[in-house]
């Protein structure tokens, strides 16, 4: 806001300038939802429109209430299966809309939301977007979910998680870095690869035992003896410690107790070809 005042005149400078804005991220705030935690949240929603749009918000990453609420049933492709997700929030960067897979633990929410639905009905949310109109004199946008979904996730019989609609964003956002490239991901969600990865992308705890069985099973042993060769490490090079090479070099002047002890053994065959480092390296020595 002090910026826009510099830049169209009605401040002569901003008093904030030099005042660096804290952190936006607090990883004590995040968590991840697993899809089973959810399935247990939707089977204790109280309409399909509840159960619909929970689903959306966890298996489609949409943001609630803003871009579930404006769905019409014209953006819905069921064959081959895509969304066309309208954006109130990246509308004015030029990105109204996005369109995303009908993902398959989606579609069958939507599909009896559908059958439900009046004939010639609009929206895919009408019940929803009427009683938030209701409550709040039209601003529907600005209507807090939050708190019908805590109420939700305790019927199941589930301790809230904190930032509850947006932690299930975020647990859809970690999920497709697993099987999409990441541009692919951010894109779906409707936000940059650098916002994913602060706001975002979570660590599970599958990933510290994938880590562990893939470096179980894959990975070298890295425990060797001291004296084994380069061939037997499995590196096609190895530096080592050649203190009988330095002898005719001389002490450097900054370091005199470095004479130019490394060398590069480059392993072939018969491991016969040594490169020696000297203290002015391997390049040719040249007169001014």
């Amino acid at each position: 806001m002090f910026r826009w005042s510099v830049r169209m005149g009605r401040l002569q400078s901003n008093p904030f300038e030099l005042i660096k804005a804290g952190s936006q991220t607090n990883a004590s705030r995040q968590a991840y939802v697993s899809k089973e935690t959810v399935l247990a949240v939707i089977d204790a929603a109280p309409s399909l429109e509840w159960k619909a749009l929970i689903a959306l918000g966890r298996f489609a990453g949409l943001r609630i209430p803003s871009e579930a609420l404006a769905m019409r049933w014209r953006d819905i492709t069921w064959e081959p299966g895509r969304i066309l997700v309208h954006s109130p929030k990246t509308e004015g960067c030029g990105k109204a809309t996005r369109l995303i897979p009908l993902f398959a633990d989606v579609r069958p929410y939507l599909e009896k939301l559908f059958d439900a639905a009046e004939p010639g009905a609009e929206f895919v949310f009408p019940n929803l977007r009427q009683s938030m109109r209701a409550s709040t004199a039209g601003e529907w946008q600005g209507v807090n979910v939050r708190t019908r979904l805590m109420d939700i996730i305790r019927a199941a019989g589930i301790e809230p998680w904190p930032k509850a609609w947006n932690n299930l964003r975020a647990s859809l956002a970690t999920d497709l870095t697993e099987i999409v490239p990441a541009q692919t991901a951010a894109a779906w969600l409707g936000h940059s690869i650098a916002v994913a990865g602060q706001h975002y992308w979570q660590i599970k705890s599958e990933h510290f035992d994938m880590a562990c069985e893939t470096s179980r099973n894959k990975l070298p042993n890295l425990g060797h003896n001291p004296g084994q060769s380069a061939p037997e490490l499995g590196h096609s090079e190895a530096i080592r410690t050649i203190p009988e090479l330095a002898g005719d070099w001389g002490k450097n002047e900054k370091t005199p107790e470095n004479q130019g002890l490394l060398a590069f053994v480059t392993s072939t065959e018969d491991n016969s070809k040594v490169d020696v480092l000297t203290p002015w390296g391997f390049e040719p020595q040249f007169l001014d």
